[in-house]
């Protein structure tokens, strides 16, 4: 384990505690053949993103739509997750560096 990852160095560099997350629960089988993509809003992203969504397409997979993030490096909030949550194929969020 290196230094930069350990328990005992977080502590001498922030006496601040750090939440530790539960289980993510995910899925790693779609449970339809659909992709709901998300732009990261980071340079081409949604370009890149519209181009695979015609491939997606053209292989006959569902497109159920490109949302953008509302801000490129923050986080979402849980209303918005919560309805990505809900799309049953898979979620392709990105391009990022």
């Amino acid at each position: 384990m290196s230094v930069e990852g350990s328990e005992s160095c977080q502590l001498l560099v922030s006496p601040l505690p750090v939440p530790i997350p539960g289980p993510l629960p995910v899925s790693v089988v779609a449970r339809e053949r659909s992709v709901l993509l998300v732009d990261s809003r980071k340079p081409n992203a949604r370009r890149i993103l519209v181009r695979v969504g015609e491939l997606l397409q053209a292989e006959g997979v569902a497109l159920r739509g490109l949302e953008a993030k509302l801000q490129p490096v923050a986080g979402e909030d849980s209303a918005r997750l919560a309805a990505w949550n809900q799309h049953r194929g898979l979620l392709l969020l990105g391009v990022f560096d």
